[in-house]
């Protein structure tokens, strides 16, 4: 790796063994390459997974790669976290996301966010912690709209959340996926627990949600 980095067969073998840290259910091979990165010592560990995320193609795929670097090592948060986060939101623009339950959205609301604000080390000003909960209010709303809309048997009996997100048309609304396994009450208990949290940190005087 350090002898080599440009070498392709290289990176085809390392983009093998990320795969398979981010596998879901993995089989035999797959517990294989995630023991050979085991036995990496930690900063090569990281180093690999950074230069991983730089090789790949697009920005959602170098987003998910440096997610799984932060996910495994929390200290590169603080280096590396907010410049996620403005990618994703950058890349949403970018890609014409106008829904703001798009994938890379999804990706910072649902991934990002939890892990930069579990980060005490990492001090944001308080502008960009509204800008981040508005961009989490924005994805939550969103998603409990296109619930609501796709659950209710009367068109025209729809809640006043439903609504107020109906920025754009149903249509394109209903591209996108809710929040897996995420039903309207979870849906708003994330977004009371997240209204909190950054309320902690911004001293706001909040009342702790009942989890």
């Amino acid at each position: 790796f350090v002898q080599f980095p440009e070498k392709p067969p290289l990176w085809r073998e390392i983009n093998c063994i990320t795969s398979a840290l981010r596998a879901e259910n993995p089989d035999a091979q797959t517990q294989f390459l995630r023991c050979v990165f085991e036995c990496l010592p930690a900063p090569v560990q990281c180093d690999v997974l950074y230069k991983s995320a730089e090789q790949q193609y697009g920005a959602l795929q170098q987003a998910e790669a440096v997610m799984l670097l932060l996910r495994r090592f929390p200290d590169a948060v603080v280096q590396h976290g907010v410049k996620l986060a403005e990618t994703l939101l950058d890349s949403e623009k970018q890609e014409g996301q106008n829904s703001p339950t798009g994938c890379f959205r999804k990706l910072f609301v649902c991934e990002l966010l939890p892990v930069i604000l579990g980060t005490p080390d990492l001090c944001l000003p308080r502008p960009l912690l509204y800008k981040y909960l508005l961009k989490a209010a924005e994805f939550y709303i969103t998603t409990t709209a296109r619930t609501n809309l796709g659950d209710s048997p009367h068109p025209g009996d729809r809640s006043l959340v439903a609504i107020l997100a109906m920025r754009q048309s149903v249509e394109h609304v209903l591209m996108f996926p809710v929040v897996p396994d995420c039903g309207v009450v979870e849906t708003w208990s994330r977004l009371t627990q997240l209204l909190h949290t950054i309320g902690s940190r911004c001293d706001w005087q909040t009342d702790r949600p009942n989890r």
